[in-house]
C-alpha cells in the first residue's frame, strides 16, 4: 500500500489520524480505511499495520464480557483503547467493509511463553498484530496455545 491517505500528511509525522486526529477526523479516516481496505490486495495486512499503531491506554473492556464491549463509533469517540478494545475495533471495521461483512470471525485469547496474546481469525487466517503475522491454523496450533475465543461473530 503507497502512502495511506488516512495517516497525517506531515512528513514529520506518520500517525494515523484513525488514533491522532480530532473526531471528526477520525470518523473520516475510518471511513476511508474501510473502502481502502475493500479495494486492498493484502487487506489484513493493511488493516493489522493501521491497528499496530493504536496507542494503548487503560480501559475496562473485558474480553469474556461482551456486555463492557462498545459500539465502534463510540469507541472513535472515545478515543481509548486496550489489547481488546483494539481487537474488537479491528474486526468492527472488517464486518462494516462488503468483502468482510459474510466472513467467519473469531476473537482469541491465546498465551505463548506465558504472556497473553488477542488474536482475529478471519475464515482461518489468524492475525497477530503485535507481530504483524498471519497464521494457518496449523502454524497457529503450533505457536499458540488458545485459551478462549468468541466464534461464529
Amino acid at each position: 500500500m503507497t502512502q495511506p491517505p488516512y495517516s497525517s500528511r506531515s512528513r514529520s509525522n506518520h500517525k494515523p489520524l484513525l488514533f491522532h486526529g480530532d473526531y471528526y477526523q477520525r470518523l473520516h479516516y475510518w471511513r476511508h480505511l474501510r473502502d481502502q481496505l475493500q479495494v486492498s490486495v493484502q487487506p489484513l495486512q493493511d488493516l493489522m499495520h493501521i491497528y499496530k499503531q493504536c496507542p494503548l491506554t487503560y480501559t475496562k473492556t473485558n474480553f469474556f464480557d461482551r456486555n463492557s464491549w462498545i459500539q465502534p463509533w463510540l469507541q472513535i469517540q472515545k478515543n481509548e483503547y486496550n489489547e481488546v478494545d483494539r481487537l474488537i475495533h479491528m474486526w468492527h471495521t472488517l464486518k462494516l467493509t462488503e468483502n468482510f461483512s459474510e466472513k467467519s470471525f473469531e476473537l482469541i485469547q491465546c498465551e505463548q511463553n506465558s504472556k497473553t496474546f488477542y488474536i482475529m481469525c478471519v475464515e482461518n487466517q489468524f492475525c497477530v498484530v503485535e507481530n504483524s503475522t498471519i497464521y494457518t491454523k496449523k502454524e497457529f496450533d503450533k505457536n499458540y496455545i488458545s485459551t478462549y475465543n468468541h466464534n461464529k461473530l
